[in-house]
């Protein structure tokens, strides 16, 4: 090969590396943009499932909650605060606010959290570990948001065994020893 050849071919070596990092890192920061802007979006306008709307909730200090909850617990918590302040009537409050320092944990299945409404009172909501709920107020009031059922997916191209059949079968791999033994004297 000439030397232009292998020069070149270098040259593209590299350019196709540096597009291999650049590109994908652009993307990311670009995607994460997206993911801000729409959760801005989110807080200012949230709906309940029977078509009423809070304008203008505001939803402070939420992003401290990323310590306790994923963010699909947090999107859930928000639908839920707005389903209980609409259910008690409080639906024209302007903020939320989570109060970090009055979190408390009294026994290792329950999270005791405080929120500041806009009106100068406070909500308790209770976190059950084990059940994933979130209860509200003094009354434990709880708000159920999604009654989605998922249908279980079966493979009908599997035989159907019993457990005595499952218990005798080989887990994986070759059989250690051959099937016929035969008795050497």
């Amino acid at each position: 090969m000439n030397r232009k050849k292998v020069i070149l071919s270098i040259i593209l070596l590299v350019v196709f590396v540096l597009a291999a990092i650049i590109l994908p890192a652009l993307w990311r920061s670009n995607n994460k943009k997206q993911v801000a802007q729409t959760a801005r979006t989110e807080s200012n306008t949230e709906k309940d499932s029977s078509g009423s709307e809070i304008t203008a909730l505001e939803f402070q200090n939420f992003d401290q909650l990323d310590d306790f909850f994923s963010n699909s617990q947090i999107r859930s918590l928000k639908a839920q605060c707005i389903a209980y302040l609409l259910t008690v009537e409080k639906g024209d409050l302007t903020s939320i606010t989570f109060q970090p320092d009055q979190t408390s944990y009294p026994d290792k299945n329950i999270i005791h959290l405080v929120f500041d409404l806009s009106d100068d009172t406070s909500l308790p909501v209770t976190y059950s570990t084990p059940t994933g709920a979130f209860y509200f107020g003094e009354e434990q009031l709880k708000m159920e948001i999604d009654t989605t059922i998922y249908e279980q997916e079966t493979d009908d191209s599997l035989p159907s065994l019993t457990t005595d059949e499952i218990e005798v079968q080989q887990e994986g791999g070759y059989a250690d020893t051959k099937d016929n033994k035969e008795v050497q004297p």
